[in-house]
C-alpha cells in the first residue's frame, strides 16, 4: 500500500499559533527530531508526513485523523547533487535516487512505515509505504495548475497520473484508462474495465497536485 501528501508554503502563522499547532501534531519526542528546522518548514514537514501516513492506513480501515497516533521515530537527511528546488511546473520520477531528501521511519502500534520527503521552494512532498526497499520503486509526480478549486485539483491529478502511466507502460489509447474510487474513496485504476494490480495515492494543496503509485 501507499500514501502521499503535498503541503504548500502559505501565509506565516504567529509564533504562538505555530507552537500550538506543533503541540497538536507532534509528541514531545517528535519535536526533538524537528528542532533544527525553522518553524515554517517544521510544520509543513510534520503535517505532510502525518497526512501521508493517514492515507496509507485509511486504505484498509476507517480512521480519524489523529496525528499523534503515528510516531515519527526516525528522520534524517539524505544528500545528493540534485537540487530539487529546480521545479519548473512539473516533476516526474521513479524513486528518489540522486535527489536530496529526508528519510523517515514511523511507528504505529506494531507496524513500521517508511517514507521519503522532498522540500521544494514552494511545497513539501511526502510518500510512505510499508517497506523501505519499495520507496525507490514508486512512481510519483507533482504538477502545478492554475486553479485552486477542489474539482479542478481532483480532475487534474487523475489526468496527470493517467498520462504518466500511459507513457511509462505504452498504453495505446489513454481513454481506455479510468480511475474509480471505492467505498473508502481510494482511487483504483482500470484498463478496459479491468482493475489493475497497483496502488495509487493522490494529494493536492493550492496550485499543486501530486500522485504516487506502486
Amino acid at each position: 500500500m501507499i500514501g502521499n501528501d503535498i503541503v504548500t508554503f502559505t501565509k506565516q502563522r504567529s509564533k504562538e499559533r505555530q507552537r500550538k499547532y506543533q503541540d497538536r501534531i507532534l509528541t514531545k519526542e517528535e519535536q526533538l527530531l524537528f528542532k533544527n528546522f525553522d518553524n515554517k518548514v517544521k510544520i509543513g514537514l510534520a503535517w505532510s508526513i502525518k497526512e501521508a501516513i493517514y492515507k496509507y492506513f485509511a486504505r484498509a480501515q476507517d480512521l480519524l485523523f489523529i496525528p499523534k497516533n503515528w510516531n515519527i521515530v526516525e528522520l534524517f537527511s539524505v544528500s545528493s547533487t540534485k537540487n530539487v528546488n529546480d521545479f519548473n511546473g512539473k516533476f516526474v520520477k521513479q524513486g528518489f535516487e540522486n535527489l536530496s531528501h529526508f528519510a523517515t521511519r514511523i511507528q504505529s502500534s506494531n507496524r513500521q512505515i517508511f517514507g521519503k520527503t522532498l522540500i521544494f521552494e514552494n511545497f513539501i512532498y511526502t510518500v510512505v509505504t510499508d517497506e523501505r526497499s519499495k520507496l525507490d520503486k514508486i512512481y510519483w509526480g507533482v504538477l502545478e495548475i492554475d486553479s485552486v478549486l477542489y474539482r479542478d485539483q481532483s480532475k487534474a491529478v487523475r489526468c496527470f497520473a493517467k498520462e504518466q502511466f500511459s507513457n511509462i507502460f505504452s498504453v495505446a489509447n489513454i481513454q481506455t484508462l479510468q480511475f474509480r474510487s471505492d467505498e473508502k474513496s481510494v482511487p483504483n485504476l482500470y484498463l478496459n474495465n479491468i482493475q489493475l494490480n497497483c496502488f495509487f495515492s493522490f494529494s493536492h494543496h493550492t496550485h499543486f497536485v501530486a500522485y504516487a503509485w506502486i
